[in-house]
């Protein structure tokens, strides 16, 4: 009866050798499956394909993938440590991807709790320049590009106080040039131009 006894322990031993985490194993397909809708989300929304909430609505479905894979990945951690279960490779490529997904939005979230609560800033907060040919180019229920102003410009004026007018000692036809060309070197979309006049003033937009 003691060498039956010891066979069975030995067949209980083997089987709990060979046994992997079923936590391990779906934190690690998670995490994984997060990464091409992640991507998928990134080229849509850069591509044009969908607009700003169905890339945010993907986004946020891909942090609670990742948040989801990493508790599992802990919970496969203390199972494996207990029970010496199989599937530590799987935990711990599902905790390092889902900490690489969630490193950079959890960063800005952190960082836009000390930030003021605006979306746009102004040289010039009592007669900000208007938006014309690139407000024409805003998809249909975008939010407004008109400067808020008010409580806004208190709070840009507070943060961002180097965010101010700059006045040069040359004629508004040679600044206007100037921009043109900054604006073509760095590569940004051109929406619309007008160059500066007796009767009215200069305006260059772009992306």
């Amino acid at each position: 009866s003691c060498v039956h006894g010891a066979g069975a322990v030995i067949r209980r031993r083997l089987y709990a050798e060979i046994r992997t985490s079923k936590l391990a194993i779906w934190s690690s397909r998670l995490a994984v499956f997060a990464l091409p809708v992640l991507l998928l989300a990134v080229f849509l929304h850069r591509s044009g394909a969908i607009d700003y909430r169905a890339g945010l609505a993907l986004l946020i479905a891909v942090l609670v993938l990742c948040w989801l894979a990493f508790a599992l990945a802990v919970a496969a951690f203390v199972a494996i440590w207990n029970e010496g279960l199989k599937g530590l490779g799987s935990a711990l490529l599902a905790a390092v991807l889902a900490a690489g997904v969630l490193a950079y939005p959890t960063f800005e979230i952190l960082r836009g709790i000390t930030l003021p609560a605006i979306s746009d800033v102004s040289t010039d907060t009592a007669d900000p320049p208007a938006f014309r040919a690139v407000a024409a180019l805003r998809p249909a229920g975008a939010n407004s590009a008109d400067y808020a102003g008010g409580r806004s410009a208190e709070l840009q004026r507070m943060y961002y106080p180097a965010v101010r007018t700059v006045e040069f000692d040359a004629e508004a036809g040679e600044i206007f040039d100037a921009a043109l060309a900054l604006v073509r070197q760095r590569g940004w979309r051109l929406a619309g131009s007008v160059a500066p006049a007796p009767d009215r003033d200069g305006s260059i937009e772009a992306v």
